[in-house]
């Protein structure tokens, strides 16, 4: 688990971490390595805005801003990638903590599951690339650090956060040298280092503190050129690298075909009301969405991840646009499933819309669809 402010390395570092760690499970016949991505600004092998665990099997495109190509980019040079992708739509974890952490939990389920049935993934090494101000809310840290079980938190260069996690009791040791990377996972699927009480309470084992300097290489990047990067993994996803260009195709589905939901915005602190801040728990997951009516919002360049809506009676909530206790099953029911895809929007109006969508298809493979506050100009 990397943590630290902005511009400090979080990612290359984890790059290289998972890189190595790759390379030794092809010489050692090892566990591959797991790639988490907690950072919805950053896009790794999909457009911005999502949480991503991906395991890596093989080496990472450096060429491409995305790390390299899924399956979606169809024949490559570079293995292709599969990542399991939770959708969560905002920039900023801050824009709604609640939402994000249904999504953490929903996504360490998942990764879990992916590890009990590959058995190439298996106890690999998982490697979490998390946001800038996770290391600053000692509850978000908590929670994110039991979802996975971290056994080992790396702090780059913030001297203050090491002070911090001292005062905490935890022992803070300097480099990355003679760091045992194995785990084993427990029977609740717990990785040793967390250790279930019988008060629900979680305590520390064996948890190590690894506090590295910031490279000099690390620059602070700019707001624009943040901007440009996530414009060009867009543009990657849907139409490939130079070498290896993808043709996306056209559709047209009308808003009757469609069922649009977005996330709420949630950035007020409420600690101090208690309820699911308490435990990290969501106990009503429609509460994180809202439905999108025809005509209510402004479609156009807008990025819609399309989740995956099997088991779901979408015909039946197609016609219930109004009915609020109909659109309350449906977005519990969808909430934090994983992604298909993506799409962009190239223009609507009252009626249909016009989707660029990376694959050879007539129709979308689920009705259910989730607007991002991402937007793609060409």
């Amino acid at each position: 688990m990397i943590i630290r402010g902005p511009n400090s390395g979080k990612t290359t570092l984890a790059k290289t971490l998972v890189s190595y760690l790759s390379k030794l499970s092809d010489n050692a016949k090892r566990q591959i390595p797991t790639l988490v991505n907690l950072d919805p600004h950053s896009p790794q092998f999909v457009v911005p805005g999502n949480l991503i665990a991906t395991p890596i099997s093989s080496l990472l495109n450096l060429e491409n801003v995305n790390f390299g190509e899924t399956v979606i980019n169809g024949v490559t040079f570079y293995r292709q990638k599969q990542p399991c992708v939770v959708s969560f739509g905002f920039e900023s974890i801050d824009s709604n903590l609640k939402l994000f952490k249904y999504g953490v939990s929903q996504l360490s389920q998942t990764l879990k599951q992916r590890m009990d049935k590959d058995v190439k993934v298996g106890d690999g090494v998982v490697v979490l690339d998390c946001p800038s101000s996770l290391g600053t809310n000692q509850e978000l840290f908590d929670f994110v650090r039991a979802c996975f079980g971290v056994t080992i938190v790396v702090v780059v260069g913030d001297e203050r956060l090491s002070v911090s996690l001292k005062k905490r009791g935890l022992k803070v040791v300097n480099g990355i040298e003679n760091i045992n990377l194995k785990s084993e996972v427990k029977e609740e699927g717990q990785m040793e280092g967390i250790e279930k009480t019988s008060g629900s309470q979680e305590k520390e084992k064996d948890l190590q503190i690894i506090k590295i300097n910031k490279s000099t290489g690390c620059i602070d990047k700019s707001d624009r050129f943040v901007r440009e990067l996530q414009q060009r993994a867009i543009k990657e996803y849907f139409y490939g690298l130079d070498n290896v260009q993808l043709n996306p195709f056209t559709i047209s589905v009308g808003f009757n075909e469609l069922i649009i939901l977005k996330p709420k915005v949630d950035n007020v602190n409420l600690d101090f009301l208690g309820g699911d801040f308490d435990d990290g728990s969501i106990t009503d997951p429609s509460s994180l969405y809202t439905r999108v009516k025809t005509g209510q919002e402004n479609l156009s360049n807008c990025i819609l991840t399309i989740v995956d809506d099997s088991g779901v009676d979408t015909l039946k909530h197609l016609n219930d646009l109004d009915d609020y206790e109909a659109n309350k099953e449906l977005i519990g029911q969808v909430a934090g499933r994983g992604v298909i895809g993506s799409c962009y929007v190239l223009n609507s109006d009252e009626s249909k819309v016009k989707l660029l969508v990376p694959l050879p298809v007539t129709k979308l493979p689920s009705k259910v669809v989730i607007l991002t506050e991402f937007r793609y100009h060409e």
